[in-house]
């Protein structure tokens, strides 16, 4: 079952709206999103997304457009083993690339590049340890789940030469899990004139 600030991320990603105007909800929704399909949604969680949008002050379209991080009512999960152990690391050496698992992936010049942006926005939608950052509370480390979705960041090159380098300083850039989600993804083109193009696609 997804979660409410799930379904609310997965509103604003297909350009859809919804907000608190006293005593309704009101939704508004795009072509491509099924209306029946969200009007049970929200009729089975009516209480918990008024609660929701009220705590966050969503009154209007408006509001719910500029609300991209939303406060929850919902438990703070605790830190899992290796969520300490790289906060721990952030801490003592300000930053490392040890634990750093990238994965680089060269895709068809013809590939759908839209669609795999979106794929990889929706799977860090629906994981919370993906949208989570590391807050420093009473010395110790306090996750903070968020809902604004993942930035993918897009890249042009000319030359191969020029895509390598900034492949290596993105691969071995710390993390500053204070401030960013634990994952980081980067579309990379390479256009040049008498080069054949390419599309790179880094996971880190």
């Amino acid at each position: 079952m997804k979660s409410i600030p799930f379904f609310l991320n997965e509103l604003r990603n297909n350009e859809s709206y919804i907000w608190f105007e006293n005593p309704k909800i009101r939704v508004l929704l795009s072509e491509n999103l099924r209306q029946k399909k969200i009007e049970d949604f929200v009729r089975k969680n009516k209480n918990e997304i008024i609660v929701l949008l009220k705590n966050n002050e969503i009154f209007s379209k408006k509001n719910f457009v500029k609300k991209t991080i939303l406060k929850t009512n919902s438990k703070t999960p605790p830190l899992s083993f290796a969520q300490e152990r790289l906060w721990f690391i952030e801490q003592y050496e300000s930053g490392t690339n040890a634990y750093h698992v990238p994965m680089v992936l060269e895709l068809s010049p013809e590939v759908d590049t839209k669609g795999i942006v979106h794929a990889v926005e929706q799977i860090v939608s629906r994981h919370g340890v993906l949208r989570s950052t590391i807050e420093k509370k009473d010395g110790q480390g306090i996750q903070s789940l968020h809902t604004s979705p993942l930035g993918i960041k897009e890249e042009g090159f000319v030359t191969m030469e020029d895509l390598e380098g900034a492949l290596s300083e993105d691969i071995n850039r710390p993390f500053d899990l204070s401030r960013e989600y634990p994952i980081r993804v980067t579309l990379y083109h390479i256009e040049g004139e008498g080069t054949p193009k390419r599309k790179v696609l880094l996971v880190n």
